[in-house]
């Protein structure tokens, strides 16, 4: 019915434009329709349609219209690109040229994950959920509760059935109704420009975006065993920005402001677990997870642009915003077997509350400055001056939370209540408020060697301050050089660049223990601060690649050339770059003989102040060309082929790891490699027919390899090799009769295929995933709604008709 709304439109559109002309309006446009088929289709078509909705029938694939007024310089636009579908777009514009101009443009996009999984869920009130905080509420009957409950317990046999804890998964939740797994977005947005004089100007813009449907979700009620669920999606964006600018032969100036809001309209997300119907103290009968809090942002900005003497010329930029989020917190479990328990019920309200505030009053502001000098004193002299700061300042209250209950179960809890006039007591955790700023100042030198040569050089250095992370200042200096090389005279049609960069970061010694404001850590019954060993500390020589020290090089290389009269065009291009992380720990030089028992606890003897955790090494090559050649006046030939291949080494080990004596280290080396391949065939067969012809190829593989260090407890993960393959095939081709001068008739043809070969999913179907041995059939396994793999084969065919007015 949308579709033949959408033409009828189309048509009407059509009738209604020739008396506009008539009364003195010029009109131009194009409409284009097309009548597709899909056919072939095999596998999850969610992947096929991602992004778009290409499904059967008729379409207005464009619609455009542009009217001007002949005695006037007002004018009327309408655009549209496949109304009525859900990747539709649809713009309707007015104006009066040099004077202002009025838009109003609609868009919707689809974000598919997956369709017709098996939906075990229903809706239940949340509201008769503990602290009533509203939200989504997922149930399971309970008599399917009870009945899994009891064949947990008596080993899966409970309720007289015979084939256990999956048995009753399967025949009481793998029957609910078919849907999709989809998110669609809508947006509305108008803008608004009004010209004062010829260098005065307002503009105004606004949007308002509602996303709504479900995606992949998931949580837990013991450690590594999932629930999946579908998230519910329905929040609200809006976007404000309005300026004002000036401009004259030497000055621009531009003064506006800019504010956003977001609005979720489902808080939170609860849902029952299917195993158990009473809760105990261990474990709960529901979960409930906090989504997106409610926030707003706002700002005003500031860009000036000022010509000066002897060629040259200031620019600057300045911007200054808050953002704010206060969204009221939620009980710190839902499982009332805890709620209820004497001990917790004795205490006092904080105490039994978990925390003092009722929502977090988060605040953060933000701060940009940028200045460019530009001046060019000799003709084949060229010099840039630059200034960048940024500032992301937390000035969120530091919270306490006194109760955390991991899971809604294994609850942390104190001997004594929290006290409020005094220091706290009791067993509790700060949460991290981080904060950053970096500056920096940077130049770059160009000068012509020649007509043909021209160098370029670059000094970048960016000093960066942190609060609240494992290095809170370091310096990263980065300087660059390049050649370009543009053909002159007969060589015009030949230009190459060849560029080489070096970069190094550098800061203070990494910290693995906090103070007190910027890390969360457990107090027990004492009235002051922990520190020292007795703080949360992170794996030793663990350093995050975002902040480590690092060593980076760069080489690019890209050549253009256009011989034979533009007939043959070739692109080729290559890059590499490698990046070295370094230790930037205060710590001793030899681990063994230093004695501290806080390293020996993570390191091995054979470890040194140069072996590190997380990412260590990381490489990339690129290479590529390009190939376009017309080889007579109707015939066309084109091909591509680029490679990227991402190489990376990491060092880490589990949690609980072990002693000098007894390692569970384990590193891995991966190879992540894309390889897209495109030829083309495009001509005329005669004068009014067309036609052309694609095939492209990416190829995508990711592979790590597993070794373990150390004692033979890590042996399980030696030589283990992990792969994940991505490849989608397509050929696209079409045919083209051109009717008359602005008529033509069309057919289009499509077929795509994506293959995935996934390590992590191969091995996962249905809805029931056991934990440990997949044979077991008495266990509280895995719950899943059933997405895994996303291959597909699809073909699809279109008549395409297309009218030029």
């Amino acid at each position: 019915m949308k579709n033949i709304i959408a033409m009828a439109v189309a048509g009407l559109l059509g009738l209604t434009c020739p008396a506009m002309a008539e009364d003195d309006w010029e009109q131009t446009g194009e409409l284009k329709t097309s009548l597709t088929t899909v056919y072939n289709k095999q596998g999850q078509l969610a992947k096929f349609n991602e992004y778009r909705d290409v499904q059967d029938g008729a379409d207005v694939d464009k619609l455009k219209l542009h009217l001007d007024k002949k005695d006037g310089n007002y004018y009327i636009d309408l655009n549209g690109t496949r109304p009525g579908r859900k990747d539709q777009n649809l713009l309707f514009g007015v104006g009066s040229y040099g004077t202002f101009d009025f838009s109003f443009k609609y868009d919707e996009t689809p974000h598919n994950f997956w369709f017709g999984y098996n939906n075990m869920w229903g809706i239940g009130d949340a509201s008769t959920l503990p602290g009533d905080v509203g939200g989504r509420y997922y149930t399971i009957p309970d008599s399917v509760q009870r009945a899994l409950q009891d064949s947990v317990a008596a080993g899966g046999t409970g309720n007289g059935s015979t084939t256990g804890t999956s048995g009753l998964v399967n025949a009481n939740l793998t029957n609910g109704p078919k849907e999709d797994l989809a998110v669609n977005r809508q947006s509305g947005a108008l803008a608004f420009k009004y010209q004062f004089s010829e260098g005065l100007a307002l503009n105004f813009d606004a949007s308002r975006e509602n996303r709504t449907g479900t995606r992949p979700f998931g949580g837990y009620f013991t450690f590594g065993l999932m629930r999946e669920i579908p998230e519910p999606i329905d929040y609200v964006t809006n976007i404000m920005n309005a300026n004002m600018s000036y401009k004259s032969d030497d000055l621009f100036l531009k003064l506006g402001y800019n504010a956003s809001t977001f609005k979720n309209n489902i808080g939170t997300v609860s849902f029952d677990n299917p195993y158990t119907l009473v809760p105990t103290t261990a474990l709960a009968d529901v979960g409930r997870i906090d989504l997106y809090p409610d926030n707003e942002a706002g700002g005003y900005n500031l860009t000036f642009a000022v010509n000066l003497p002897i060629e040259s010329r200031l620019t600057g930029y300045y911007s200054k915003g808050t953002m704010k989020q206060n969204d009221n917190f939620i009980p710190f479990t839902v499982n009332t077997a805890i709620l209820n328990d004497a001990t917790l019920s004795a205490k006092n309200a904080i105490t039994r509350n978990g925390v003092a505030a009722t929502s977090l009053d988060g605040n953060i502001d933000n701060e940009t400055r940028n200045l460019k000098f530009n001046v060019s004193p000799l003709e084949s002299l060229h010099l840039n001056l630059n200034y960048r700061f940024w500032s992301y300042k937390n000035n969120t209250p530091l919270v306490d939370f006194y109760r955390v209950a991991a899971g809604d179960r294994t609850l942390n809890t104190s001997a004594t209540d929290v006290s409020t006039s005094t220091a706290n007591s009791g067993v509790y955790r700060r949460p991290v408020l981080m904060s950053y700023e970096y500056t920096t100042y940077a130049a770059d030198l160009g000068y012509d060697l020649s007509k043909s040569l021209k160098l370029a050089l670059n000094y970048d250095q960016t000093a960066y301050k942190r609060h609240g992370r494992e290095v809170e200042n370091s310096k990263e200096t980065t300087t660059r050089g390049a050649l370009d090389y543009r053909g002159a005279g007969d060589m015009g049609w030949l230009f190459g660049k060849l560029s080489y960069t070096t970069a190094s970061r550098k800061g203070d010694a990494y910290k693995d223990v906090f103070d007190e404001e910027s890390y969360g850590y457990y107090p027990t019954g004492s009235t002051t601060w922990m520190n020292g060993n007795d703080q949360v500390r992170q794996l030793p020589m663990l350093q995050k690649y975002d902040i480590g020290d690092r060593d980076r090089t760069r080489i690019d290389f890209i050549a253009t050339a256009s011989p034979m009269d533009g007939d043959l065009n070739m692109t080729l291009n290559y890059g590499t770059a490698k990046d070295d992380y370094k230790v930037n720990r205060d710590m001793p030089d030899n681990i063994v003989a230093d004695g501290d028992p806080a390293w020996l606890n993570y390191l091995t003897s054979q470890d040194t102040v140069n072996d590190l955790y997380g990412l260590t090494k990381n490489e990339l090559n690129t290479s590529g060309i390009d190939l376009s050649w017309q080889l007579a006046a109707s015939v066309t030939v084109s091909g591509f082929y680029n490679t990227e291949t991402y190489k990376y080494t990491q060092r880490n080990r589990p949690g609980g790891g072990g002693t000098a004596t007894s390692s569970t280290d384990w590193s891995m080396d991966g190879t992540d490699t894309v390889v897209t391949t495109g030829l083309g065939l495009s001509g005329r067969l005669f004068s009014s027919v067309s036609y052309g012809v694609n095939y492209i190829v990416s190829d995508a593989k990711g592979e790590q390899s597993f070794s373990a260090y150390g004692s033979s407890t890590g042996a399980n993960i030696t030589n283990a090799k992990l792969e994940t393959k991505n490849k989608i095939s397509s050929w696209y081709g079409n045919v083209d009769y051109e009717v008359q001068k602005n008529m033509t008739l069309g057919l289009n043809f499509v077929y795509e295929k994506y293959e995935v070969t996934d390590w992590a999913l191969d091995n996962v179907t249905g809805n029931y995933f056991p934990a440990g041995d997949p044979t077991a059939n008495s266990t509280s396994g895995n719950l899943l709604l059933g997405v895994g793999n996303n291959s597909y084969d699809v073909s699809a065919v279109s008549l395409v008709a297309k009218y030029n007015f």
